[in-house]
């Protein structure tokens, strides 16, 4: 299912309206400019969701949560240190 688009209708002032036309390249795509900074805007709300969600969990980690993760990615890293031996070589 597709979701049909809406349309509304914005008033600006002459300065904002030039300052759209001069940034959107072409007085003909200023919709387009607005339809991308409304989609920025979006995903930077997105994305401050996002490190609120994060930091409140960082937030709620014990010590012994810490320890357990850096003993994992330790682990990681020295197997990712560690080279590879070829087939058949000691």
């Amino acid at each position: 299912m597709t979701t049909k688009s809406r349309q509304i209708s914005v008033r600006v002032l002459p300065e904002t309206d030039l300052w759209l036309g001069e940034r959107a390249g072409d007085p003909a795509k200023k919709a387009d400019f607005v339809r991308r900074l409304i989609e920025r805007e979006m995903a930077r709300d997105r994305e401050e969701n996002l490190l609120e969600v994060f930091n409140k969990a960082a937030a709620e980690l014990t010590d012994g949560d810490r320890a357990e993760r850096d003993a994992l990615l330790g682990a990681f890293a020295a197997n990712e240190e560690t080279p590879k031996r070829a087939k058949g070589r000691k």
